[in-house]
């Protein structure tokens, strides 16, 4: 997903309770560039999974969209 002037939208899914600022400094702490921001913090009860046992990416778009609707 991209936001205005081309930036791409990082989202963080979730079981714990953060929020994005929280998300970013752990990640700045960790030595991650500031170039790498979470815009999005999606709280979950477990990430969705196929049958193949691969992340199920198609169920955690919906989920964006549907926060971004909100």
């Amino acid at each position: 997903c991209e936001e205005g002037g081309g930036r791409a939208k990082i989202c963080l899914f979730t079981k714990l309770a953060i929020n994005e600022e929280e998300a970013n400094r752990v990640l700045r702490e960790a030595g991650f560039s500031s170039l790498a921001r979470i815009t999005h913090v999606v709280r979950v009860e477990q990430i969705p999974v196929l049958g193949t046992g691969k992340i199920d990416y198609r169920t955690l778009q919906e989920k964006v969209e549907q926060k971004s609707e909100v």
